[in-house]
């Protein structure tokens, strides 16, 4: 997967869960210590009075490769939270022909591989700013916080989306049935509407977006 996680206060990074660690042939890593400490958090690994690594705690959590490369993680000093990045540029910043050749190359790993090919190769050929590209490329994923993600991941006490109140926040509620949401689609320029309770995915809606643009 090309996003990743680039190092801030360490608290919106799960250790074992997210890809954070550059330059290893698998980004998700495996623990050396016991299965409770799978939910560590970046920040668990840091000396916050010296910013430094506790290199002890790393030495009993991971393997003896992963080390180095965690103690070359710059922990800056100034306060910020973690930041999402694009893995597969340089400067971590998206582009759409580097997101256009890994999803090429590996022929979409995520749900639906049977049409992702064509719903990758449609979207990344879109003449899209580059920050809308990326937010696409994250729902596509399931990557955005709705209420649902949130809860199932124990950071949220409930799944109901708090604009409306009504039903559970799913990416396709927030674009197709949110009364907010809708309004916001109609005053667009695209001047879109949704029948509410269309069984329609959002990947499924916008792979016949494109295909009426004609790309």
């Amino acid at each position: 997967m090309g996003v990743g996680w680039r190092l801030g206060d360490g608290r919106s990074i799960s250790v074992f869960k997210h890809q954070w660690i550059p330059k290893v042939s698998n980004p998700y890593i495996e623990s050396a210590g016991p299965v409770d400490v799978l939910d560590f958090r970046g920040a668990d690994l840091i000396d916050e009075v010296n910013f430094e690594w506790r290199k002890p705690l790393l030495e009993v959590l991971f393997h003896g490769e992963i080390i180095p490369r965690i103690l070359a993680i710059h922990i800056p000093r100034v306060t910020r939270q973690d930041e999402l990045i694009w893995r597969l540029s340089k400067n971590g910043e998206f582009s759409v022909k580097c997101a256009n050749f890994e999803a090429l190359r590996m022929h979409t790993g995520c749900d639906g591989v049977g049409r992702g090919d064509e719903v990758w190769r449609k979207v990344w050929g879109l003449n899209l700013p580059p920050k809308l590209a990326l937010f696409l490329w994250k729902v596509l994923h399931k990557i955005i916080p709705t209420k649902v993600v949130l809860f199932r991941r124990g950071m949220a006490g409930d799944m109901v989306c708090p604009v409306c109140g009504r039903s559970d926040e799913t990416i396709e509620h927030i674009f197709f049935e949110c009364e907010f949401g809708r309004r916001l689609w109609r005053a667009s320029s695209l001047g879109l509407d949704f029948i509410v309770g269309s069984p329609v995915s959002f990947k499924e809606w916008l792979l016949e977006w494109v295909r009426d643009r004609g790309t």
